[in-house]
């Protein structure tokens, strides 16, 4: 299987993103950005590249051989070439393609409570681990376009019957409710880093969704199809 991986030169702003988190407590900066380095090394480590390695297996199981990986700190990507027909597989398939990276996630959690309860290996680690993954997991079905579960909800779309012509919608309606709803519930519950950093994705899943083509492009852009070639 060929990957290509990428990323991009702010990856290394990342740990500037847990820096206040981490200072809550009254750890001095350098101690602090220690910590922070060592959080986005392990939350890519054990958290996304599990989740994008579901991705990439499950495209493999129906045929995608080619792809890109992105990795981004705090966030990755996985990008299938349609020249092995992604673009072509029934939307039940594509539904477990979005869906592997979740279920990973979800497996991770448990694998981590399983070696907790038996053998207790780093007991605080390992449930900080699994408190990660399952909430990676459940934060990427939220319904927000370009997350699994926006890509999910625009396959459902389909399955329901609902007009090529008005998916667009629907799916601006969904990121907007489910963004600005999580949001709500950062700022009674959460750290401001977190509000942002939601702020932030809601803004950029509105902005993608201002192009139609955005909902159908899962291709590298050299393969861009237009609106009306999808169905």
């Amino acid at each position: 299987m060929s990957i290509r991986i990428t990323s991009h030169w702010l990856i290394v702003l990342t740990p500037v993103f847990f820096l206040p988190i981490v200072m809550d407590g009254g750890t001095c900066l350098p101690d602090a950005l220690r910590n922070a380095v060592y959080i986005t090394v392990l939350l890519q480590l054990l958290v996304i590249l599990p989740h994008e390695f579901g991705h990439i297996v499950m495209s493999r199981c129906f045929g995608i051989k080619r792809g890109t990986l992105f990795i981004g700190g705090i966030i990755g990507g996985w990008l299938p070439d349609d020249d092995y027909g992604f673009d072509r597989l029934t939307t039940g398939r594509r539904i477990a393609i979005f869906a592997a990276g979740p279920a990973i996630n979800f497996m991770v959690a448990i694998l981590c409570a399983i070696l907790h309860n038996r053998w207790h290996l780093h007991a605080s680690s390992l449930l900080s681990i699994a408190e990660i993954n399952v909430f990676s997991g459940l934060l990427n079905l939220i319904p927000i376009f370009p997350l699994d579960g926006g890509r999910i909800f625009r396959e459902l779309l389909v399955i329901i019957g609902v007009k090529t012509s008005q998916h667009l919608t629907y799916v601006r309606f969904a990121a907007a409710v489910s963004g600005l709803g999580w949001m709500l519930l950062i700022l009674k519950h959460g750290h401001w880093t977190d509000w942002f950093t939601w702020l932030l994705v809601t803004i950029a899943a509105l902005y993608l969704l201002m192009d139609r083509n955005v909902l159908y492009y899962e291709k590298p852009r050299n393969h861009r199809r237009t609106w009306n070639s999808r169905y």
